[in-house]
């Protein structure tokens, strides 16, 4: 099938809503905690060939009117812990 073809060598990006309007949001270094639920996902601060990353300010979001989303599958996924919430 022509369309299989097209996507040969290609991996899904998926990521995990985690928060939603109105939860209350701790990002840290170390975890993010959504509601009293803590997700364990270190921050890191360089990619794999030591360029800097930029990172969200770290920090409470009370009653987010965001989403914030997590790559579960993976800890140096590249989602809310670097850009913020959406």
């Amino acid at each position: 099938m022509q369309g299989s073809r097209d996507c040969e060598n290609i991996t899904p990006l998926m990521k995990q809503v985690i928060a939603i309007p109105g939860d209350d949001v701790v990002l840290t270094d170390e975890y993010i905690q959504v509601n009293g639920k803590k997700y364990t996902y270190p921050t890191l601060y360089k990619d794999s060939t030591g360029r800097d990353l930029p990172v969200y300010p770290r920090g409470r979001y009370m009653n987010t009117n965001r989403y914030w989303l997590l790559g579960v599958s993976d800890p140096k996924s590249w989602d809310s812990r670097y850009w913020g919430s959406m």
